[in-house]
């Protein structure tokens, strides 16, 4: 691995290959590249380079090579670094070679891809630097764009960054309700345990102060739907003067989150 990289496992093509066709079509609409099919020949053949026009983390190598394999298969697509590597201005990322109006088509949807995923993962790795001498993690959320979510957390991870939770179905969080106005979001204890029974198994010997289970991973990184061990931390703190509770009630001033 190069000095200033990021060891980091490629994404699987089922979990892309959809997304890339979907960019296609919105890219060549119902009538294909009009302008290219106008003036380029079907049998002229050339040799694209993609370079760096600036320093950064590279992300999205491969997801730029499916574009260009999804326009025409009989591209030669050679990638010269990979995801999680650190370039320079003027590197060579990839090569591309083959026939002129398939790279012409694609490389504005290639370079997207690209450039947007390799934004991601040099504004990350540069917040982990910040962060490092504190020993913190830098973990990136559901505020991802629409459709884009798995080439985003990838990017992050490309960045040296983690990755929270995927989706709502994925981990069970409970954070404030109003935060601003310091209205938390009130816990009845039974229901709360009821809500981690319902989607976990307890394990015996849970800390006090900690529900603690295991739920079948849905995490679509994840090729088997293999156990992973999630706990709850959470402090309660009993309301003995609030008024409208009822008994057993109790309040939080902590999110539940899984722990990594």
């Amino acid at each position: 691995m190069k000095p200033n990289s990021t060891r980091i496992t490629p994404l699987h093509p089922l979990q892309y290959e959809e997304i890339v066709d979907r960019a296609l079509l919105e890219d060549l609409g119902r009538a294909g590249d009009i302008t290219t099919d106008a003036i380029v020949s079907a049998e002229n053949t050339a040799t694209a380079e993609i370079v760096a026009r600036a320093p950064g983390r590279i992300a999205g190598v491969e997801i730029a090579g499916c574009v260009f394999r999804r326009m025409d298969a009989r591209l030669l697509f050679e990638a010269r670094t990979y995801d999680g590597t650190d370039v320079e201005t003027g590197d060579t990322i990839a090569v591309v070679r083959g026939g002129t109006g398939a790279i012409l088509s694609g490389e504005r949807t290639a370079l997207n891809f690209l450039s947007h995923l390799s934004g991601i993962a040099t504004a990350t790795r540069d917040i982990v630097a910040i962060v490092a001498p504190y020993s913190a993690r830098v973990v990136c959320t559901r505020k991802t764009t629409p459709g884009l979510r798995v080439l985003e957390k990838y990017a992050v991870r490309a960045g040296g960054g983690f990755n929270h939770r995927f989706g709502l179905d994925d981990a069970v969080l409970v954070s404030d309700l109003s935060p601003d106005s310091g209205t938390r979001l009130e816990l009845e204890h039974d229901l709360l345990r009821r809500l981690v029974l319902a989607t976990t198994r307890e394990l015996p010997g849970a800390e006090p102060g900690m529900l603690s289970g295991v739920a079948e991973s849905r995490d679509p990184q994840r090729k088997s739907r293999e156990p992973i061990s999630i706990c709850f931390r959470c402090t309660f703190v009993r309301l003995s003067a609030a008024p409208k509770q009822g008994p057993g009630r109790y309040r939080t001033d902590h999110s539940l989150q899984t722990s990594p």
